[in-house]
């Protein structure tokens, strides 16, 4: 009989081999970054077994707080460091409040619509067919907030603006709340923001485009009249798998801090909230020129598409993205999943969905392969290889080939990362 041990040595083996066989995958998923060895090595430290204070009153008379019931061993260098992580988006999105404590987007999300909002109370939010997010509605039905979807313009992610003023003056809802996945261009929050007035709360779900936005590329909510900017941390911002929050009012944030932190969340999650803040970091540092790479890597491979013969969504401005994703539609009958299966079996990983419009299409990300390095040079090699699969080959060789020259990570502070954990 096989012991329980020798067992669980299997199952861990085989799970090893498939992480391993990630180092050749060629990820264009829109919803996945790539953290890099600076950050990663903080996350896999023994930090990530303890609890993180943060900032308060001591019994020394300090501003950090080394002692609570949670633990004796606090880290005040790790205060400093979070707070530098805090300024970046102070700074690059104009928030006069930040708090990374949220532990993912969605969580971020909860906290957001569950403060802003009371029971009984009505939120607007992006229709999923629309681009929402699928948990939107079923966190306000949960919580005993009432939902009502904005009005938009057909298979599109825009807001239809003057039948948004009747839904205002009939339903006044108190937070409109825009949590677009399948984004591909801005919203009008300055035009939002002139319709609801100035009582209704405006929050951002920027996900999809956080590190984007620090890098000043797409748009800035704050800025342009938006109250909360939420977000998870791992897609365009290449952090680990955690969520942010950003406040145009200090007291609006400060009050949601305070109540967040007053039994909505213990643990933050402390190797995450670290070396999200080294992420940040980076993206101070090379976020402009990622951001960039990025956007024209999306547009390129667009481009070659069409030049391909596939028909390739484009925003109301002309462009084929203002962001990372790029969707291009299927021109086949044949079942998504056996393209799905060569994908797979080339080692290509890529979204499919139907959201806007109900017409089946791959939705590519080009952040991640934008961190790696890759440029618009390499762009049409994609697509054709892509479409290779499509139309039935098998290109795993030819992939692991590519991914092979592009291991490194950019726009980070890798190039003085130390293979022994430490930093130069």
């Amino acid at each position: 009989m096989q012991s329980t041990s020798s067992t669980a040595i299997k199952l861990i083996e085989a799970f090893q081999s498939e992480v391993k066989s990630d180092q050749s995958l060629l990820s264009l998923v829109a919803n996945e970054g790539v953290m890099s060895l600076t950050a990663r090595s903080v996350f896999n430290s023994s930090i990530i077994d303890r609890y993180f204070n943060g900032p308060g009153d001591t019994l020394t008379g300090g501003s950090y707080n080394t002692f609570t019931p949670f633990t004796s061993r606090g880290y005040p260098s790790a205060a400093t460091l979070i707070e530098a992580g805090q300024n970046v988006i102070k700074r690059r999105l104009g928030a006069k409040y930040v708090t990374l404590s949220p532990l993912s987007g969605l969580n971020a999300m909860t906290l957001a619509l569950i403060i802003a909002s009371k029971p009984g109370e009505l939120v607007a939010t992006i229709p999923v067919g629309n681009g929402g997010h699928f948990a939107t509605e079923l966190v306000l039905k949960q919580t005993g907030r009432r939902q009502i979807d904005l009005p938009m313009y057909e298979a599109s992610t825009r807001i239809d603006l003057d039948a948004l003023k009747h839904i205002i003056r009939i339903h006044g809802p108190k937070v409109v709340y825009l949590d677009s996945s399948f984004i591909l261009e801005p919203h009008d929050i300055i035009g939002l923001r002139d319709t609801v007035g100035s009582e209704i709360i405006i929050i951002y779900d920027a996900s999809q485009t956080i590190g984007l936005m620090i890098g000043g590329f797409f748009q800035s909510p704050l800025y342009e009249g938006a109250d909360i900017v939420t977000a998870n941390t791992h897609k365009t911002l290449h952090g680990p798998h955690k969520g942010l929050m950003a406040f145009r009012s200090a007291s609006m944030g400060k009050c949601f801090s305070e109540t967040i932190s007053s039994g909505l969340l213990s643990s933050t999650h402390f190797s995450a909230l670290v070396s999200l803040a080294i992420t940040l970091l980076e993206l101070d540092e090379y976020g402009f020129d990622l951001a960039e790479s990025t956007i024209k890597n999306a547009c390129e491979l667009s481009r070659e598409f069409c030049a391909l013969g596939y028909n390739v969504r484009s925003t109301s401005l002309g462009t084929p993205t203002c962001n990372h994703q790029a969707h291009v539609f299927i021109n086949t009958d044949e079942d998504y999943r056996k393209i799905y299966g060569r994908l797979y079996t080339s080692n290509i990983a890529v979204n499919f969905d139907n959201a806007l419009g109900g017409h089946l299409y791959l939705r590519f990300g080009s952040q991640n392969i934008s961190r790696k390095g890759m440029t618009v040079a390499e762009m049409k090699t994609l697509a054709m290889l892509i479409d290779r699969v499509i139309r039935g080959s098998i290109v795993r060789n030819e992939v692991q080939e590519l991914v092979s020259q592009y291991s490194a990570i950019k726009f980070s502070f890798d190039e003085i990362y130390l293979p022994n954990g430490g930093l130069t």
